[in-house]
């Protein structure tokens, strides 16, 4: 329970830092946007391998991280591609409000998924 809630923080912070960088005009509320950036990733990165370490076999760790970490570079190069796309041909603060858009979609099946395996092993 306690990998869940600060995760699904986490992620809430990471929503608010894309809203702040998405409507700045302001030096110092994108720094404000940026401090509340690294919180997320202080409060998430550690969390989302203690996770994969806690839900893996032993003898499937090595698997599942290197499977976590492809995904993710997988994810990140889908990302990265996606925000030049809207910078060169829309603006920047788009590429935040989409992010956020995204970020809170995932949350939301986060939470989803959380609430349903709580149900299904209350259930067994």
């Amino acid at each position: 329970k306690g990998f869940f809630i600060l995760i699904v923080y986490g992620f809430l912070i990471l929503v608010l830092s894309n809203i702040i960088l998405a409507l700045t005009n302001s030096i110092g509320w994108m720094f404000v946007g940026i401090i509340f950036w690294g919180i997320h990733l202080g409060m998430t990165q550690g969390l989302l391998l203690a996770m994969v370490a806690k839900l893996s076999p032993l003898e499937l760790r090595g698997t599942s991280f290197g499977l976590f970490h492809a995904i993710t570079g997988v994810a990140l190069l889908i990302a990265s591609l996606t925000a030049g796309y809207l910078w060169q041909y829309y603006n920047s603060g788009l590429i935040f409000i989409v992010s956020a858009i995204i970020t809170s979609v995932g949350i939301t099946f986060f939470i989803l998924w959380q609430w349903y395996y709580a149900n299904k092993i209350k259930k067994k």
